[in-house]
């Protein structure tokens, strides 16, 4: 079923203009070129039909890949927000029941946003793909047919990323970018780490995480402390630095404390500092 969506107008605001649901991926392919074929897309102002053009715009592909439904969900509206100012070809795909029949479940939306009234509208494609069964294991395989062949392709993988599964590393061989929160895996996370960082020598991945990226008033905070003169030349005196973490976690037990945070953190001060780490992590 095809929807095409007339809301009132909302300047800046992405609003829903085209659904509809596919069960291939060629059915996919199909209404993703329908949207764009169609002429009479119109939104209203004061009550009125005005005709906008559409324009489909994007800078790149953006997978995200969610193992659970929750995940989904606020992926895509995290992106849907962002339509006007980052646009991209979203693919959000999920995968189900494993051991069952092959099979996949789409919807194909496209979500537009226009800046002022003598403007055309921005609009960018999101894809939501639910696939079980042998299509489910292989994702690679769902997201190569539907990307913009000639735009880099980021992939964010919130939760527990499987790195070292078949499937991660096919679907991230053909990636450019790998979006993760580290602060959010089970655990110390260390073990992840790791597998994260043999990807760099396995691909052509840059990776970015949030772990680290909320951090970043830390240390700006710290650097700015050196920014005055009088202190600058007490960076050439420092010779140890010991970085002590704290959680609320009551379990207290080895390795059942996430420390992905303090470890970017670490490593931070290191490389401006031109040390290395002599001690390794240490219960306290």
């Amino acid at each position: 079923m095809t929807t095409s969506v007339a809301p009132a107008i909302a300047y800046n605001e992405p609003v829903l203009r085209w659904s509809a649901r596919a069960h291939s991926i060629a059915e996919i392919e199909q209404e993703l070129a329908r949207i764009w074929a169609r002429p009479d897309l119109t939104t209203e102002i004061d009550g009125e039909p005005a005709r906008h053009i559409a324009a489909r715009t994007s800078v790149m592909n953006l997978v995200v890949v969610a193992r659970r439904p929750e995940l989904a969900e606020g992926g895509a509206a995290t992106i849907q927000a962002l339509t006007g100012r980052h646009p991209s070809r979203t693919i959000v795909v999920q995968s189900a029941d494993p051991d069952g029949p092959s099979w996949i479940e789409a919807r194909v939306e496209a979500h537009c946003v226009l800046p002022r009234e003598d403007a055309p509208e921005t609009c960018a494609e999101t894809i939501h793909v639910t696939a079980g069964g042998e299509a489910g294991r292989h994702l690679s395989a769902i997201v190569t047919p539907l990307i913009i062949h000639d735009l880099p392709v980021t992939v964010w993988w919130p939760g527990e990323p499987p790195f070292g599964s078949r499937a991660a590393y096919d679907l991230l061989t053909g990636a450019d970018r790998l979006v993760v929160d580290g602060s959010s895996w089970n655990g110390d996370g260390l073990d992840r780490m790791r597998e994260m960082a043999g990807l760099l020598d396995a691909t052509r991945l840059s990776i970015s995480d949030f772990a680290l990226i909320r951090q970043s008033r830390w240390r700006e905070a710290i650097a700015s402390i050196f920014d005055d003169p009088d202190f600058t030349p007490y960076l050439r005196s420092l010779r140890r630095v010991a970085v002590t973490y704290s959680t609320h976690d009551e379990a207290g037990a080895h390795g059942s404390t996430n420390i992905v945070k303090p470890i970017y953190h670490v490593a931070w001060l290191a490389s401006r500092l031109g040390l290395t780490v002599v001690k390794p992590l240490s219960a306290v």
